[in-house]
């Protein structure tokens, strides 16, 4: 090792000497063949850096490079043996950031990106993101205070296009399809105030802004919002939208609120501020929104609260917009919704003639309604008729049994203990015929029976079971069937 050493420090005193040489013969015949003789040298030293490195101290040869102030030879030493940290602090310092940028992408320590990234974004914000691009082992938590720097420097007329932050998480999150909260939550911040700082420049985010109906601004936003990936358990997006929906409001990005309310099934909450805005068409999608939402969970849903949606955009087309037409066909969107229940928005003075037919249609519904329920009302009389019949004639039946009739299942004398005969003549007891039941019956309806019979017992022994007296007391001759 000592040796290699000391033959660096003689091929760095040798090229300064050069160095020294030329430059006081700036003006001589010799000069080109001296820089041909130090080109050699320098070529040589490399070559033993090549070979020889492991025989070389770093610390060592780095103080003799930088002594002799060759920084070309000490950026190659470095390259050499692999200490792109060196060369990266090198071209930091000297602000050539490109040169950075390429040895980052000729490296494979992906702590490097963590640790220089940062100031890189500031710089070269694009072509830092192409590195971050072609490495996939990266982190993108690690690179949270990288992207955040460039976010400080956008000015309120910088493109989205050039925010190159967004563009790195978009790939992360639509590409890479990362499920991480955090990654998600900022690329919702990024969005939302990089819009916001569109719209209105001159104000902070905290400022009273005006809603901004901007489509061009806000469609960024509104994308993540529709296409973000969601989680497949809960079917809730990775962004939270507690979060999400507190951060829009203070930015006043009112149309994304009406996009967050509806994935947090806060319906009305979500047309009432779409109507806010005068964005009817959004309040209808979402109105029709709430209905599909009620039929993929497998319900009818709350019909009630459909209503109350439809009725509020009613309400808003006559009372807002003087539109009886469209008023009227509103009632073809939703069948939860009639000519009746919109009739107290209209004004006391209106012409009949914009739904005159659809009053008269009413009409006609609600008799042949009255004519239908009348048909039920006769038929349910009756079938009551029929049922009095049947009751009062079931008084009146009876069965005769012989003093010897046996049980169908144990054989035994019938009239020993409580029994039933059905109309087929078959005869059981009462404890038989449970017992042969149970083997049939499914597990809830078991459970069922047995909770039936102890609390039977319990009532017999009390005596509180009509037609059971109390131990003790006589028992008189009542049978479900009357012997001979």
């Amino acid at each position: 090792m000592l040796l290699a050493t000391w033959l660096v420090e003689f091929y760095l005193s040798k090229i300064n000497t050069l160095d020294d040489i030329i430059a006081s013969e700036g003006a001589s015949h010799d000069v080109e063949n001296l820089k041909a003789e130090q080109a050699l040298l320098e070529d040589e030293l490399r070559a033993f850096f090549d070979t020889y490195k492991a025989n070389l101290d770093k610390k060592t040869v780095y103080d003799l490079i930088l002594n002799h102030g060759r920084e070309d030879v000490f950026l190659y030493y470095a390259t050499v043996v692999g200490d792109f940290e060196k060369v990266l602090e090198h071209h930091i310092m000297d602000e050539a950031w490109l040169k950075a940028v390429d040895v980052l992408n000729r490296q494979i320590n992906v702590d490097l990106y963590y640790r220089f990234s940062p100031v890189l974004m500031q710089h070269v914000p694009k072509e830092i993101v192409d590195s971050w691009l072609r490495q996939p082992a990266l982190d993108p938590i690690k690179l949270i205070p990288a992207l955040l720097q460039q976010q400080n420097q956008l000015t309120p007329q910088s493109p989205l296009s050039s925010n190159q932050a967004i563009r790195y998480l978009q790939h992360v999150v639509f590409t890479a399809r990362s499920t991480s909260p955090t990654i998600h939550n900022l690329l919702l911040t990024l969005l939302v105030t990089s819009s916001a700082k569109r719209d209105n420049p001159a104000t902070t985010p905290a400022a009273a802004e005006p809603p901004s109906l901007s489509a061009e601004s806000d469609l960024p936003l509104l994308r993540f919002l529709s296409t973000a990936p969601v989680d497949p358990l809960t079917g809730r997006p990775y962004y939270d939208l507690d979060y999400a929906l507190r951060l829009c409001k203070q930015h006043n990005r009112l149309q994304a609120c009406v996009h967050i309310y509806a994935k947090m099934a806060m319906w009305e909450e979500s047309v009432d501020l779409a109507l806010e805005m005068g964005d009817l068409d959004l309040a209808k999608v979402n109105c029709e929104r709430a209905t599909e939402d009620a039929t993929t969970a497998g319900a009818s849903g709350d019909e009630g609260l459909r209503k109350r949606l439809w009725l509020k955009v009613a309400k808003f087309v006559v009372q807002e917009q003087n539109d009886i037409k469209t008023a009227m066909r509103l009632l073809d969107n939703t069948p939860l919704v009639k000519i009746e229940d919109i009739l107290p928005f209209f004004p006391d003075f209106v012409v009949i003639d914009d739904f005159k037919e659809e009053i008269c249609n009413a009409l006609e519904g609600y008799s042949a309604h009255i004519d239908a329920l009348k048909a039920d009302m006769d038929e349910a009389t009756k079938s009551a008729e029929a049922i009095k019949n049947d009751i009062k004639n079931l008084q009146n039946r009876f069965v005769t049994l012989e003093a010897s009739e046996k049980c169908s299942i144990c054989g035994l004398n019938l009239l020993t203990r409580q029994f039933y005969v059905f109309p087929c003549q078959h005869c059981f007891h009462a404890d038989c015929l449970i017992g042969q039941v149970k083997e049939y019956l499914p597990a809830p309806a078991l459970r069922r029976l047995i909770t039936l019979q102890n609390t039977l017992v319990q009532m017999q022994l009390t005596g509180a079971v009509p037609g059971n007296p109390a131990p003790g007391a006589p028992v008189p001759p009542n049978r479900p069937a009357t012997p001979p």
